[in-house]
């Protein structure tokens, strides 16, 4: 076998190896319910919802009656992704068709790192990153923290960035497209991205009438046009799409204002900035990012410069996730982080030319120990098991009818988001209602915030009042099927 050949069979192989470990480990997580209905149960129920009735809608919205059945969710998330994903999830429409998906696509994303650095340095090179990608800590927590369309970002912006550089530009706007359409907030990244276009040829061009010939002048000012673009497109499906009607999550910026004016102001105070980025919590977050990649990105500014906008949206908020590499809010920026890697490897290895080698084999080595404390190897739930408490739920999921409404929490949703009338909470009027009682979110609702998502308060007055009976009980897990309907004022 030659040398190039070499390389090629053990990239195919480490992708191989990635895709069936995480795809299996995110389906063991699922049947043991370790999935929940953030997000796994949102996009399972807004696929099958569509097939079935003709429009993506799920019921996890807090004010969701049975009358109105449930919302669009492109009012809160624009993933137009969902239209390429129908088709496949219709071959088998089941939660574990997107976990499929999502391992498939955070793995391929080394094909085109490897081409990338291939291109830009050689092949030895371009398998050390490939190897650091597949080891990389986020992309693993990422992989097993249920289905998020933007975890398919780094594969997709990836490819987009290899075909920039290789002047293939009809690929380059295909791939990008592709990456807008996970999430509309890959917008921020999208205009980043072209105004580096722009600002590199600026740099390289001294001549201000060979810049306005530049193909690729052009092709940045496109880019940040699709970017704005993207703006309105958000706008007028969140604004035109009912329940929502507004971007709410501007409330993880309330301590910055009430108002996008609000917010301006206060980032436009350098000491307000700079006391975000200083916290703990941050540095920690821009340490684990880093680590894993031994900080070489830090020797390509420029390009680590181009998701500095999205960055700023995770650090700003006052949502711990976003700033939480376990998270897939990290999804967006780390396929620039690997991009300035291969730029700075490409410096690094022309200036110590002799030591590449001991240097390669430092960096994994770091990258092995990163993966291992910063990520869920380690984890003593990795490999859980399926036990008889696991198996009653299933026998209590078995008896409620396939047309039958459902109230339940957080883990078990998603075992029932195929059918339209799953909710999450007590629906008043509900045919049954199935929890856990031995669940954490039995007690706390969704994520310890939600009271409407709370059983612990309603379960003993919905069976005293002869609301439900109960015809399912063992090991904790309730299952009641309605007697009669009351009004909601009772």
């Amino acid at each position: 076998m030659k040398n190039k050949d070499r390389f090629l069979f053990l990239m195919i192989l480490l992708f191989l190896i990635y895709f069936l470990a995480f795809s299996h480990l995110s389906i063991i997580k699922h049947r043991t319910y370790e999935s929940t209905a953030f997000d796994l149960g949102i996009f399972d129920q807004a696929l099958s919802s569509t097939i079935n009735d003709g429009y993506f809608f799920e019921t996890t919205a807090l004010g969701v009656t049975l009358e109105g059945r449930g919302y669009s969710t492109f009012s809160v998330h624009l993933n137009i992704i969902l239209f390429l994903i129908l088709p496949i999830y219709y071959l088998y429409q089941n939660p574990e068709t997107l976990l499929i998906i999502q391992s498939l696509f955070i793995g391929l994303g080394a094909v085109p790192l490897y081409l990338l650095a291939r291109k830009e340095i050689n092949r030895l090179w371009a398998t050390v990153l490939s190897i650091i990608y597949l080891l990389y800590p986020s992309l693993h927590w990422i992989n097993l923290y249920d289905f998020h369309p933007e975890s398919m970002v780094p594969c997709f912006m990836l490819f987009s960035f290899l075909f920039l550089k290789k002047m293939r530009y009809s690929m380059y706007f295909f791939f990008l497209i592709l990456s807008l359409a996970c999430k509309e907030d890959v917008m921020l990244v999208v205009i980043g991205l072209g105004l580096y276009i722009i600002i590199s040829e600026r740099i390289r061009v001294r001549s201000s009438l060979d810049l306005v010939k530049s193909n690729t002048v052009r092709v940045g000012i496109i880019t940040v046009l699709i970017g704005i673009f993207w703006i309105f497109l958000t706008n007028a499906f969140i604004t035109g799409l009912p329940w929502v009607g507004k971007w709410v999550f501007i409330e993880r910026y309330s301590h910055m204002g009430r108002t996008w004016a609000d917010i301006a102001v206060f980032m436009l105070d350098p000491i307000n900035i700079f006391s975000e980025i200083s916290s703990v919590d941050t540095l920690g977050y821009i340490i684990k990012l880093l680590l894993p990649l031994s900080f070489i990105p830090l020797f390509s500014p420029s390009i680590l410069a181009i998701p500095i906008i999205r960055f700023m949206e995770n650090i700003l908020s006052n949502a711990p996730a976003m700033y939480d590499i376990r998270f897939h809010y990290a999804a967006p920026i780390i396929p620039f982080l690997f991009i300035s890697a291969v730029y700075s490897a490409k410096k690094i290895s022309y200036r110590i030319k002799k030591f590449s080698k001991i240097f390669m084999i430092g960096m994994i080595t770091i990258s092995v120990i990163s993966s291992i404390y910063l990520g869920p190897i380690s984890s003593s739930d990795l490999f859980p098991e399926k036990t008889n408490h696991h198996m009653m739920i299933d026998e209590a999921i078995a008896l409620i009818p396939k047309e039958a409404s459902v109230s339940t929490h957080d883990e078990i949703f998603p075992h029932l988001s195929s059918r339209s009338n799953t909710y999450l909470g007590y629906q008043h009027g509900v045919q049954y209602v199935m929890v856990d009682t031995k669940s954490r979110w039995y007690h706390t609702g969704w994520i310890g915030r939600d009271p409407v998502s709370r059983f612990d308060d309603k379960i003993e007055y919905l069976v005293d009042k002869n609301v439900y009976h109960v015809i399912f009980n063992k090991d904790g897990i309730l299952l009641l099927e309605i007697t009669k309907i009351i009004s909601n004022n009772n």
